[in-house]
Parts: C-alpha cells; structure tokens; sequence
C-alpha cells in the first residue's frame, strides 16, 4: 500500500512539472519580477546601546567652582618679603628630605 502512494507521488509530480514546461513557449525567457522595500536610512551608522546591570560601586563627584565668589584681588609682590620667603623653602626642603630618609 505504501508503495502505491509513493509512485503516485511521483507521477504526480511529474506531471506537474511537465504541464508547466508545457505552458511556456519554447526559446522564450522567463522573468520573475522581484520587488522590494527598503526602510530606514542605509547612511546612518549602526550604534550599540550599552546599559548597565546593576549600580556602580564608586561614584566621582567634582565639585563646580563656586560662581559666587569674587577673585582676590591682584597685589604686588614685596620683593624682600618675596626672596626671605624662597630662602625659609629652600631651608626647610632638605630638612624635609633628611627626615623622611631617617624613617626609612
């Protein structure tokens, strides 16, 4: 039986595609017209959104500078005060220096 329904799936298909090679003329083209649409923009570049699964741990805040306050006012500099200054520095560095050395 299950022979039978196989060769008559066969002949079947057979004759289906000989009726259709029958329809066309011999020597003519076939052309198959396919149309289609094209949506959105193809210049736009593609993007990746990445969104975050859980809070981060750190947060950096930096402070705005302050708008309200007015800058010192500009003073000119006494020269003699200016080089005792510099001189108290340059004293203190290696002071500085040799004390961080004995603590090693």
């Amino acid at each position: 039986m299950r022979r039978y329904s196989v060769i008559a799936t066969g002949l079947s298909l057979a004759l289906l595609t000989w009726g259709s090679q029958a329809q066309q003329a011999p020597g003519a083209e076939v052309r198959v017209d396919i149309s289609s649409t094209i949506t959105g923009n193809q210049q736009q570049p593609r993007t990746l959104y990445v969104l975050p699964w859980q809070d981060s741990i750190a947060q950096i805040r930096i402070p705005a500078p302050d708008i309200n306050s007015e800058p010192a006012p500009i003073q000119p500099l006494d020269r003699q005060q200016f080089l005792r200054f510099i001189e108290a520095q340059s004293l203190s560095q290696p002071a500085a220096s040799t004390a961080s050395t004995n603590n090693n």
